[in-house]
């Protein structure tokens, strides 16, 4: 996936949304095709024209409106948390540093066997990665953004 485009910029660093919203609609039991959604998120979703800013988190939902996907949105790393002891997947984004002028990087995570794992948690991540919990995903220097998880188990 990293030699793919995001506007002029390849996905190595900038597709972490649209690569966590594939994660996720698979893990839900959706099909998706990575270039219709590449496409979508350029059309709708990038910071800047040329995709070298990745696309903008919170416009993950009107993707999700426009499939049909239903979504529950929210602001706290606690509610993230929350949604995956309860077994729910989840997109999660957040800055990287402390300041709203740090990059961004947005994951899917879902909850296995009493595991917490995070699909692309690093752009070089190849597979899953364990985790305690968002908190250690995130680490004491970022900023939580946003995050998405089932509307009450409903994905329709």
């Amino acid at each position: 996936m990293c030699d793919l485009m995001l506007g002029e910029s390849r996905f190595a660093g900038v597709g972490c949304e649209v690569i966590a919203a594939y994660n996720y609609l698979t893990y839900e039991g959706f099909e998706p095709d990575m270039a219709k959604l590449a496409y979508d998120f350029e059309k709708n979703a990038l910071i800047a024209a040329d995709g070298s800013l990745g696309s903008n988190p919170r416009k993950i939902s009107g993707l999700f409106k426009a499939m049909g996907v239903g979504y529950k949105r929210f602001y706290k790393a606690e509610e993230a948390q929350a949604a995956v002891e309860e077994g729910k997947p989840v997109i999660v984004s957040y800055h990287i540093g402390l300041n709203i002028f740090s990059g961004i990087h947005t994951v899917f995570a879902v909850k296995e066997e009493g595991r917490l794992y995070v699909y692309n948690c690093y752009n070089s991540a190849a597979d899953k990665t364990e985790v305690e919990s968002i908190y250690q995903l995130m680490n004491k220097n970022s900023l939580f953004i946003v995050g998405y998880t089932e509307d009450d188990g409903q994905m329709r």
